[in-house]
């Protein structure tokens, strides 16, 4: 999901390749990325957050949040948005994690997203303001829609699937 979303904010032109500092822990996934798009590569999770960083996106499954939260802990300073994609993982548990000004916003981006069609929640929490809430928005809109909920309608948005109308033509026999 973190590919699609970089993808998408590149060819929406909502952000320059120079702009984006990726990290995986999968190296050959990151390698792909910068080759493909032009981003930047960080060396360790740790090297993605810097004083000049304005928005980090955490695209991780959930039981490796913790550990990646851990070590950006420090980092976090007042300008910093933190947008979380891990499916069940509160921003009450964000916020403990971190240390300093948190601004947080929680994420729930359907798989449509990897095809520029998805449907994404999302919700503040924090000292985040409704500009950090509209800029998640913008960001979500570049890999298809996004509409802001209350977190605790999270789970239940999670839960329903964006459903399509699919026509089927056939030209003779199906057998």
């Amino acid at each position: 999901m973190g590919s699609a979303l970089v993808r998408g904010l590149v060819s929406s032109g909502k952000t320059l390749p120079a702009m984006i500092c990726a990290f995986d822990v999968d190296s050959a996934k990151c390698r792909t990325i910068v080759e493909e798009l032009g981003v930047e590569a960080a060396p360790a999770i740790s090297g993605v957050v810097t004083p000049d960083t304005d928005l980090v996106i955490l695209a991780v499954k959930p039981q490796v949040i913790g550990p990646v939260l851990e070590s950006i802990a420090h980092q976090v300073h007042e300008r910093l948005v933190i947008i979380s994609i891990a499916a069940g993982i509160t921003t009450a548990f964000i916020l403990s994690k971190l240390k300093g000004p948190a601004r947080v916003i929680r994420a729930m981006p359907n798989a449509a997203a990897m095809v520029s069609a998805g449907a994404t929640a999302v919700c503040k929490a924090g000292p985040a303001d409704d500009k950090d809430l509209a800029a998640a928005v913008d960001l979500f809109n570049a890999v298809g829609s996004a509409v802001i909920v209350d977190e605790k309608m999270m789970n239940v948005v999670s839960a329903v699937r964006q459903r399509s109308r699919v026509s089927l033509h056939y030209h003779g026999s199906p057998n």
